[in-house]
């Protein structure tokens, strides 16, 4: 993130007055806004032409950064400065080589301003997912993740359910980008994006508005070694899921597990990311992944649940 961000402002001066105008309090905020920040690997573009307009117009064009070696240079409005939805348009019309393969995802992908290798690395994702499990609409054989549906009410959101995304659902392999996040194929947790989406031992759970299919929250998670059910880290569309609903999504999570599933041995949660500060103990013990040795927010570990405990 800091070589892309150094190659794109070039001095340290641009860079904090980017900070300044765009970024937002928060855990982590200079990550939380130049992970969007990725330079194209081949062509030639005019770089200061590219800061200036990122300055202008915030991280949506920092978005459009990485279509640079298709357009040099971004495009200005009728009055002369540097325009978003202008360099869109122009844009939309190259999207993806290979969007004919799979135009649901291209679109998804466009709409977030992924690069190619990274359309073309969650394209690769979908073809492993119907080789494993013989189609693209295949659910995972067990034992994975519990199917989990719990009313918003249960944890002080009423009108929004606590539930697993299905799986082979491709909206796993963007997930990340519905909560600013990087857990998406085209970020720095692709791996985990790519876990989720594939492992018969990984999936995600999301909170989800109920009129607009809106995902306000969201967690990869993952089975350990012993049993264990890790929500990897807790994540939130502009903390409309506060620590205060995640606290009590939590414990109603974990009592749910206990009566459904014997298979799971203890729920936890990875402290890392931008889970919030929760009223859980620090596990003596992480748990350790099934089938993924990556990155992950999740080295420190609440213990919500352990059966017998």
């Amino acid at each position: 993130m800091a070589y892309a961000a150094a190659g794109l402002f070039r001095t340290t001066g641009r860079l904090l007055a980017y900070l300044r105008k765009w970024g937002r309090a928060g855990k982590q905020p200079l990550h939380d806004l130049i992970q969007y920040i990725e330079l194209p690997q081949t062509g030639r573009f005019n770089v200061a032409a590219w800061g200036d307009a990122v300055l202008r117009c915030g991280p949506k064009m920092a978005r459009l950064v990485t279509f640079a070696s298709t357009l040099p240079e971004p495009c200005k409005d009728a009055i002369g400065h540097w325009s978003y939805q202008a360099t869109r348009r122009k844009l939309a019309r190259f999207a993806f080589l290979r969007a004919g393969r799979h135009p649901q995802l291209a679109r998804l992908c466009f709409e977030f301003d992924w690069s190619e290798p990274s359309f073309n690395a969650a394209l690769a994702a979908i073809d492993d997912y119907a080789k494993r499990y013989g189609s693209k609409t295949a659910t995972k054989p067990g034992p994975g993740l519990p199917d989990v549906v719990i009313e918003g009410a249960a944890f002080g959101k009423p009108g929004c359910t606590f539930r697993k995304l299905p799986d082979g659902d491709i909206r796993g392999l963007v997930l990340g980008e519905y909560s600013g996040s990087c857990q998406h194929m085209n970020g720095y947790g692709a791996m985990c994006a790519r876990h989720g989406f594939v492992s018969e031992f990984g999936g995600f759970y999301v909170v989800i508005e109920d009129q607009t299919e809106r995902i306000d929250g969201l967690s990869w998670a993952w089975r350990g070694l012993r049993g264990e059910l890790v929500l990897d880290s807790l994540e939130s569309h502009r903390w409309r899921v506060t620590a205060e609903h995640w606290t009590a999504l939590c414990q109603v999570f974990a009592r749910h597990i206990a009566s459904i599933d014997g298979s799971v041995t203890s729920v936890l949660v990875g402290t890392g990311g931008a889970t919030p500060v929760l009223p859980f103990r620090v596990a003596k013990r992480s748990a350790q992944p099934e089938d993924y040795q990556g990155y992950r927010d999740s080295d420190q570990q609440y213990l919500i649940w352990e059966r017998g405990g």
